[in-house]
């Protein structure tokens, strides 16, 4: 919801428990929510751009306090290790595209080394998925959108007919347009298995 730009409420967290059998509610972007507790926060920080200028949107890439962000339960860097601020960090992996044709059909990246691709995000800092394309061995066209940018066809068709690669979030918002040669790279999320079992400990209490 909040991603959507429609802030978490205490309602939403009743509506979730009362409908749904969970006991553990995780909200992307809810850090910045206070209306209802946190019982657990984790801040994310990317770990190429860190902390950029220390200063607070719209001056610098902050949403909060460095402050701040030491108060919370965990800070997870993204990427790349940056000890200065946290020991544990989340490393992206990607391995295979899965064809958006509607075949479900699954390929190894490794098919496209060497060749030229278009490659489309709209994510917060889409240079990530480009380079992570290019160090698979693509030859990558960029195609850089705004964050949460809705896509049409002109976005995503190209006269060279070259294949086209976008990230997962960018596929949902393409699912439509009865795209045919595109394909959408998941990302795989690989954690110090330590801080798995330190976010369980903490739920646990």
């Amino acid at each position: 919801a909040s991603d959507q730009g429609i802030p978490y409420s205490d309602n939403v967290i009743k509506t979730l428990i009362e409908k749904h059998d969970c006991d553990v509610i995780v909200c992307d972007d809810g850090l910045q929510d206070y209306r209802f507790k946190h019982d657990v926060e984790i801040v994310m920080v990317d770990g190429d751009r860190v902390l950029g200028n220390q200063q607070l949107l719209p001056a610098g890439p902050l949403r909060e306090s460095i402050e701040r962000a030491h108060k919370a339960d965990f800070i997870v860097t993204t990427s790349k290790a940056v000890p200065a601020i946290s020991s544990d960090c989340m490393r992206l992996n990607i391995k295979e595209a899965i064809a958006m044709n509607n075949t479900g059909n699954v390929s190894s990246l490794s098919v496209w080394q060497g060749k030229m691709v278009h490659a489309i995000a709209g994510i917060a800092n889409p240079q990530r998925f480009f380079s992570a394309l290019k160090a698979k061995g693509l030859i990558v066209k960029e195609h850089e959108f705004p964050d949460h940018a809705k896509l049409d066809r002109t976005d995503v068709i190209f006269s060279d007919q070259k294949p086209v690669f976008m990230t997962e979030k960018d596929a949902v918002k393409c699912q439509h347009l009865n795209l045919q040669d595109a394909w959408y790279v998941p990302v795989h999320v690989e954690l110090p298995s330590n801080f798995v079992n330190r976010v369980m400990a903490r739920l646990n209490t």
